[in-house]
């Protein structure tokens, strides 16, 4: 019975193993199937993916089958296949590596011909040990010779070496701190299992301490640490090329990920290109008049930078059709208001805007997200005031929170609607094909992702404030007030997301 459950253990050790690496290796092709690195380190792993496999047909697959069919001699039969899997894995596995770990320490760059004189030597090599050690005797090779086990422990160990001194090379020129910050972990991952395998395979041997000769299973462990470190980083700051998303829905309502995402776009476009066909609209009525110069002018780069932030959009809705994806920068918060301002200023000149937010008031966010989420609110406001009006634009910095606040003079909100205003396709405009109802459940959803959040307050007949409450490690203030602006709204009603 010991022995039997030994090898019910051991079966389902390799088979653990098989399917772990098997993931591994899945993931480091698919985190960029174009990458140099990415490439020839799949390789690498897939190599010595092979050595489980041929364990398993050797051990589990043709005894299953002489056991079960009566297929005797298949163990005989496999024996030259063994040999030649084990060929490829101690001649190829780790040369391959190091290949990888060249175009990781950016050789391809700073010394493009190292890589072709490394591939030329190292095959140069594999051929020199294939030829001292035919590929289809391999098998007999490990039973018998311990000189086979010193020659290509030192081999690949050396190969071990190498791949760890090109790694931290690649690591040591970066100079980029996310870039450094990631191939460390690319070190992290890698570099563990591949000193288990090194040891636990040639060492063990090379000492001839049979009692651990398949203490290499044990791997497994390492490896699935490996993957979970993997996934961890790839789901937090991407890693080797692949970033994984995940995104909170509502699944019981209608509303699915591709589509609301189709329709932030619809959105945004909808909204840029009413500003431009306003300012294309004045300046038709006012182009010969020799007065309105300056406003035509001003129209036209206003136009031009409606333009230009509606194709970066929807250039990045093209290549990401299913998620907000950032791209921060450090952003005047006055620049970002200008634009919006002025285009409320000369379409609506009964309503009043006033921005306490001073010009030395920068903000570290995603430029064209954050000042749509700006342009969103205020446009709100002005359908909610009307004809006449006052929009107020006030900033508080607290110890740990910036708190942007939009005050208008409108006729406020309904408790009842208050509760519904950040739900995607809710919308209080009686034309639903040019309202899709996604304004503020866009806006929450951006400010979700600059980790923040955004909430309503308002009371019927006394107006509404729209609050935007974003980290403070955000904000940059070029002097030393620590108010950005003063005033706090005292109202009823409360929505928050």
């Amino acid at each position: 019975m010991p022995d039997i459950a030994h090898k019910e253990a051991e079966v389902a050790m390799q088979t653990a193993y098989s399917i772990v690496m098997l993931i591994f290796v899945f993931l480091f092709y698919l985190a960029n199937p174009k990458n140099k690195v990415n490439q020839w380190g799949c390789l690498g792993v897939f190599f010595m993916w092979l050595g489980i496999v041929k364990q398993a047909i050797m051990f589990e697959i043709i005894p299953f089958l002489h056991a079960n069919l009566g297929m005797a001699g298949l163990d005989v039969a496999f024996s030259p296949v063994w040999s030649a899997f084990t060929w490829a894995i101690y001649v190829f596995a780790l040369p391959m590596m190091v290949i990888a770990a060249l175009h990781f320490a950016g050789m391809a760059k700073t010394k493009p011909k190292s890589i072709a004189i490394a591939k030329v030597l190292l095959g140069a090599l594999g051929l020199c040990l294939s030829l001292v050690y035919t590929p289809l005797n391999y098998g007999i090779y490990q039973e018998s010779s311990q000189v086979f086990w010193l020659a290509f422990g030192l081999y690949n160990s050396g190969m071990g070496i190498v791949v760890t001194a090109l790694m931290s090379h690649g690591i040591q020129r970066e100079r980029n701190p996310k870039l450094k910050k990631q191939k460390r972990q690319v070190a992290l991952v890698v570099t563990p299992p591949l000193y288990y395998w090194l040891i636990s395979v040639f060492i063990i041997r090379i000492l001839n301490l049979s009692a651990y000769f398949e203490l290499w299973q044990l791997n497994v462990f390492i490896m699935l640490l490996c993957v979970i470190i993997f996934i961890y980083s790839a789901f937090r700051d991407g890693f080797m090329g692949l970033k994984l998303i995940s995104q909170n829905y509502d699944w019981n309502t209608s509303v699915n990920l591709m589509n609301a995402s189709t329709e932030y776009a619809n959105h945004m476009i909808k909204q840029q290109t009413s500003t431009m066909e306003l300012c294309i609209d004045q300046l038709k009525s006012h182009y010969i008049s020799p007065e309105s110069s300056r406003e035509v002018r001003e129209r036209l780069d206003i136009l031009s930078r409606s333009i230009s932030a509606l194709t970066d959009y929807t250039n990045r809705t093209r290549r990401h059709s299913q998620i907000i994806l950032l791209t921060e920068e450090t952003c005047r918060i006055a620049d970002m208001l200008a634009d919006i301002i002025s285009v409320t200023r000369m379409n609506h000149p009964g309503i009043s805007i006033v921005n306490s937010i001073g010009e030395n008031v920068f903000l570290h966010c995603d430029r064209v997200h954050m000042t749509e989420v700006f342009a969103n609110i205020v446009t709100n406001a002005v359908e909610a005031i009307g004809d006449e009006g006052l929009i107020e634009i006030t900033g508080l910095r607290e110890k740990s929170k910036l708190r942007l606040r939009f005050r208008d003079s409108g006729e406020g909100i309904d408790g009842d609607i208050m509760k519904e205003i950040f739900k995607p396709h809710f919308s209080t405009k009686k034309s639903k094909e040019k309202n899709f109802g996604l304004g503020l459940y866009y806006c929450m959803n951006v400010v979700t992702k600059h980790g923040g959040s955004i909430s309503a307050q308002s009371e019927q007949g006394r107006g509404t404030t729209m609050t935007v409450t974003l980290p403070a490690k955000r904000i940059v203030v070029f002097g030393d007030a620590e108010e950005l602006a003063e005033g706090a709204a005292q109202d009823v009603c409360v929505a928050q997301m």
